[in-house]
């Protein structure tokens, strides 16, 4: 009998419930963090944003407009087990959640390789501009010959630089926009968010990001 799709797997096949997805914004107001899919349409891409929401402390993911199915096969493979523990919610377009951040003070970014404040934005947040924080090329060499646990450690300059919890995460609920992998985020998207943001890249003309990349990079604050 065959039971899985794919031809090789791992030692241990489980039958489980399948995840709850949500459909109503209700549930949202005790989510601090939430990540938003804009019609993304590549499993991989959903699974693997999704893996790196819950493991970077993200509280929910929500789905909005003609993307894939958050119980695709693929994406529950590449979610590795974390569509089973961070909530889902789907929305077939932005007026629930327009509706939703309208009432609330919710902190709206929306990643935008095309906004001409977007990294402005990144370095406000993340405050990890070398020029801004004295960071030479001298004092990552030091660190680097330290060892992990000194490196890691909130003695050095280079950690605070970083500022994991950043101040405006911790005082408001926050959502973070990751538009469709061809055209980037919706008009719609740009006008519900308040700030656009942008990863600095050294050829941002040679197509960006891969979204879960930059997802990756962008959830990590």
């Amino acid at each position: 009998m065959k039971i899985s799709g794919m031809p090789s797997v791992d030692k241990i096949i489980a039958e489980v419930k399948m995840p709850i997805i949500e459909t109503s914004t209700d549930k949202l107001v005790d989510k601090k963090h939430i990540v938003i899919f804009e019609k993304l349409n590549d499993p991989g891409n959903v699974g693997t944003l999704m893996r790196t929401a819950y493991n970077l402390g993200w509280d929910a993911v929500c789905m909005v407009g003609d993307g894939v199915d958050p119980l695709n096969d693929k994406v529950i493979r590449s979610a590795k087990g974390s569509s089973f523990f961070l909530p889902i919610f789907v929305f077939d377009d932005w007026k629930p959640l327009s509706s939703y951040i309208s009432k609330n003070s919710t902190e709206v970014y929306v990643a935008d390789v095309n906004s001409t404040e977007g990294e402005h934005n990144f370095h406000n947040i993340f405050r990890h501009s070398a020029d801004k924080e004295n960071i030479n090329r001298d004092t990552i060499n030091k660190l680097l010959r330290q060892t992990n646990t000194t490196f890691l450690s909130s003695s050095t300059s280079f950690y605070n630089a970083h500022n994991y919890q950043h101040k405006d995460k911790e005082d408001k609920q926050v959502m973070m926009i990751l538009g469709n992998e061809s055209t980037g985020p919706s008009m719609e998207a740009k006008q519900i968010s308040n700030k656009p943001i942008t990863v600095p890249m050294q050829y941002a003309h040679n197509s960006g990001l891969n979204v879960s990349i930059a997802g990756g990079i962008l959830m990590w604050w």
